[in-house]
């Protein structure tokens, strides 16, 4: 499917990325994915002024069912043969998707960025620019020009007051995590943060865009596209920071979270768009080389998140004792979800967790008559099982539980042989407030406190099924 797209009659770019054509996965193997289990998807973007109108033109089909998401903002719209035209009275990220999901096109309606340079900037104007490995430093701006495609990775550590701002792309593409083995190019990137003072596992873990023990970071505006493994990661003690109305999508590859909060406190995600092939966001307890601490003080507000794969928002606890408080969702649209919508795990073999003062509110889950289930598979080469389309049985809100408690041998793999009945557990003070629904699960939610030592104060007020109706104007 192919697209133009215009504003206020003037045409603006329409950019194709690669995403999962099918919610297929399996653990890491050692090499990447097969493409053939991809498809091409778009995107486009432009500053909002006023109010704009949008046009969207379908060059290789006929239209015959439209959805413009999230639905819970109503967007009407207007259909003309090959063409359908709404309005945007604000900033905003929405996707639009003809005769279904698949090729979907999603626009980005932006607040104005001017830039204005200043000593020490790293810039990147409109056009092409192989960049490689950008590791900014404490008090510079990495920007990006509306147009500009910039092949690379950013890393940082130590680094305090970084901005990594503007309008343009980081495309890491042509680059790999650094144990695939699959063939001998693409490695520029790894081979540069070999030089740099990290641990090999580092290396391994850094994806489009990674801050290590970094305060008073903003990243605002940018578009990542097909990161090597999670795509934005706040870790190792990052402290104050601001990710504002980024955009995440083009991610295929295996492990392609969208935003990580690892051992992280006072960070806040909002205003963004995430399309991930792995989970949307995830606040996570130490678990990377030389992370202590747990998370705390968390902030994750008015986002549009498109899972194909794994859980839209989650929190993690594994293999070192820590404690995850004080964790806002509010006002989040979960536009697709691949089966948890809203997850709290832990996992591994960690003798203390503790997760208390957690709270859901607002949180808006659709679901698609066209879904296809998870499929999980131990071998490369399997076909995917398109019988079970539309198929939610094992779809839920919510869950809360312990997963797989045993030692970490890599890799997700276990040793269960672990005594695990001194283990402390406890998840309290967690709420869950005005959850909205498209679809009336059989199982919308479950709770297990098997191998919990403490499960108090866990409340939910509000799951609600909630039907839209998007208007089609004459």
């Amino acid at each position: 499917m192919k697209y133009r797209v215009f504003v206020n009659r003037s045409e603006i770019d329409v950019f194709p990325v690669r995403v999962s054509a099918y919610p297929i996965n399996r653990v890491w193997p050692g090499k990447q994915r097969d493409i053939s289990q991809t498809e091409i998807a778009y995107f486009a973007g432009f500053d909002i002024l006023k109010t704009s109108e949008i046009e969207v033109e379908v060059l290789d089909c006929n239209i015959q069912t439209v959805k413009i998401r999230p639905l819970a903002k109503g967007i009407s719209f207007k259909r003309d043969q090959n063409k359908i035209s709404f309005r945007l009275s604000e900033p905003v990220s929405v996707t639009v998707e003809i005769n279904g999901y698949h090729e979907a096109l999603a626009i980005f309606a932006d607040p104005p960025f001017v830039y204005e340079p200043h000593e020490n900037d790293i810039y990147f104007a409109a056009g092409i620019h192989h960049a490689g490995l950008i590791v900014p430093k404490s008090g510079q701006r990495v920007v990006f020009e509306r147009g500009a495609i910039v092949y690379g990775v950013i890393y940082m550590k130590d680094s305090d007051n970084v901005q990594v701002i503007g309008r343009g792309v980081l495309d890491s593409s042509p680059y790999r995590r650094n144990n695939d083995t699959n063939g001998t190019d693409g490695h520029e990137v790894t081979e540069a943060l070999k030089k740099l003072d990290i641990t090999p596992r580092d290396v391994q873990y850094a994806g489009s865009f990674t801050a290590y023990n970094c305060r008073n970071l903003v990243v605002d505006g940018v578009i990542f596209v097909d990161s090597p493994l999670w795509t934005v990661i706040v870790r190792n003690g990052c402290n104050n920071v601001l990710i504002n109305n980024i955009k995440i999508i083009g991610q295929w590859r295996y492990n392609s979270d969208g935003v990580d909060i690892c051992a992280s406190n006072n960070v806040v995600l909002q205003n963004s768009f995430i399309r991930s092939y792995d989970d949307c966001v995830v606040v996570r307890a130490p678990h990377l080389d030389g992370e202590t601490g747990g998370c705390s003080d968390i902030i994750v507000r008015n986002n549009t998140l498109w899972c194909d794969w794994g859980k839209n928002l989650e929190i993690w606890s594994g293999k070192f004792d820590s404690i995850i408080k004080n964790v806002v969702f509010e006002d989040n649209y979960l536009i697709h979800v691949a089966c948890n919508a809203i997850s709290i795990d832990t996992w591994y073999g960690s003798d203390s967790i503790t997760v208390e003062n957690i709270s859901y509110d607002r949180i808006y889950v659709e679901h698609d008559e066209d879904h296809l289930p998870m499929q999980y598979n131990d071998a490369d080469g399997a076909e995917y099982d398109y019988s079970r389309k539309g198929d939610l049985s094992d779809m839920r809100l919510l869950c809360v539980l312990v997963g797989r408690l045993g030692k970490d041998l890599g890799n997700q793999q276990f040793d269960f042989n672990v005594d695990t009945s001194h283990f402390d557990i406890r998840y309290r003070n967690i709420s869950f407030n005005n959850i909205y629904s498209t679809t009336k699960l059989s199982n919308p939610y479950y709770i297990i406190p098997e191998k919990l030592s403490e499960l108090s104060n866990v409340t939910i007020d509000g799951i609600d099924y909630k039907e839209y109706i998007q208007n089609e104007k004459n």
